[in-house]
This record gives C-alpha cells, structure tokens and sequence, in this order.
C-alpha cells in the first residue's frame, strides 16, 4: 500500500486501513440475492487479520470458488 506520494504506506497507516473485496457473482447468484431482497454484505478485514483465507470453506472470507470483481480500501 502507498500513501498519496506514492511512498510505502507506514506500520500506522497500515493497522488503521481497512478493506473488503466484492466477488464477481455469477447470473444465479446475482438471482438468488435478488430473490432473498438482499445485497450480501461482505466482511471488511485489517492488517490484524493476518492471512485472510478466500479458499477455505469456514472462513468468513470464503469466495466459493469466485473471482475477486474489485477490492476497496479506506
């Protein structure tokens, strides 16, 4: 991560950023989440979170096999 210089972002910086990524839904969940009258939230994760595992089915990260569509951070 770079700081609006384009430096490397410091340790502060870093433990005070958070992000999230939106996985590229298929037609059939896009459907799904249509039919439920909701939008899934997906889960903001830190510099604390250490590794945050995408692939692993008990994760609150879990993607399903999904590709990542876009990533903010703030």
């Amino acid at each position: 991560m770079t700081n609006d210089q384009g430096q490397s972002a410091s340790l502060e910086e870093l433990d005070k950023t958070m992000c999230k990524m939106v996985p590229r839904l298929s037609k059939e969940d896009r459907a799904a989440l249509d039919l439920a009258s909701h939008e899934k939230s997906w889960p903001w994760f830190k510099l604390r979170d250490e590794i945050v595992p995408l692939e692993q089915d008990s994760s609150r990260w879990f993607l399903g096999g999904r590709e990542i569509e876009s990533y903010e951070c703030r």
